[in-house]
């Protein structure tokens, strides 16, 4: 981590054995999550800089991207086996002492990730509906439903890969 002010290092977190592909702190900030293409996500105390925890989905597929749910209970993950995990953090959800994924998302006619970071974020569809949007390497951005996890839409567009996404937080509008 930096001091933005100082420019200076003020913490390393040495925990990863490949490249670290995403990382996000949460809401207040007290933590910070990080992805790697090792296959792990990790949970740090900011201010100790202490590993909490270690997640990693079977297989140990490579963690491409990364994000803290808006209410910081969740992280979702984007992996090279194209598919995106909802892992409970807070409270939570475990199977012979293995944090397990919440839900999941994508499939055989779902978004594309087996090379590149795609990202991936957190979105309104509607005032009564919490999407999640990703980014995909066949041109295409898909969006599930949250509760359901179904596929709601497949926009088109690009003739490339879909590698970033945003969505605002507080009307239903997305970039690519």
């Amino acid at each position: 981590m930096w001091d933005i002010r100082s420019g200076e290092s003020v913490s390393t977190l040495p925990a990863h054995s490949d490249p670290v592909t995403s990382v996000d702190f949460n809401r207040d900030g007290t933590c910070i999550a990080s992805g790697s293409y090792d296959g792990l996500i990790r949970i740090w105390d900011t201010a100790t800089g202490e590993c909490l925890k270690t997640i990693y989905a079977d297989g140990n597929p490579s963690v491409s991207f990364l994000r803290f749910s808006p209410n910081g209970k969740y992280i979702l993950s984007s992996t090279l086996d194209s598919k995106l995990r909802m892992w409970q953090v807070a409270g939570e959800r475990r199977e012979g002492g293995k944090t397990r994924f919440f839900k999941s998302y994508g499939g055989p006619n779902g978004h594309v990730n087996t090379k590149f970071c795609a990202f991936s974020d957190f979105c309104i569809a509607d005032k009564k509906r919490q999407s999640i949007v990703s980014g995909s390497e066949d041109g295409k951005l898909y969006i599930y439903d949250l509760q359901t996890m179904d596929l709601q839409q497949t926009l088109e567009g690009h003739s490339d890969a879909v590698l970033a996404v945003a969505s605002h937080k507080e009307v239903p509008l997305i970039a690519r």
